[in-house]
């Protein structure tokens, strides 16, 4: 779906854009505002971006989560090949812990 990015916007779906008469910005959002988190991984033997989708926005377990995408930026920069299925349990079960954990902490209580 598409939105216009300003004040006029009255929650109502509309098509996207061929152009914006008015240079405005626009950007793309899914069914539910900010239904997701990302977590980006950069050390020195990784570079990944993990997200999880919960059109709840509860994110209270793994199985709460819709759909997950997981992207190596050192093999595949434009994240076209989500590889969270070829993760291993014990993988997916410490990308949900991490980001669990940045997502439930604030200002000096972060890692």
């Amino acid at each position: 779906m598409w939105f216009p990015a300003n004040d006029s916007f009255k929650g109502q779906n509309i098509k996207a854009p061929k152009a914006n008469a008015e240079g405005s910005p626009w950007f793309v959002d899914d069914t539910q505002t900010n239904s997701f988190r990302t977590l980006r991984i950069d050390n020195s033997t990784a570079t990944m971006i993990y997200t999880e989708f919960d059109p709840t926005y509860e994110f209270r377990s793994r199985g709460s989560i819709q759909f997950f995408e997981l992207y190596d930026l050192d093999r595949d920069p434009w994240s076209l090949t989500n590889i969270y299925g070829a993760a291993t349990e014990g993988q997916k079960a410490d990308l949900h812990a991490r980001i669990s954990k940045y997502f439930a902490c604030s200002g000096a209580s972060c890692p």
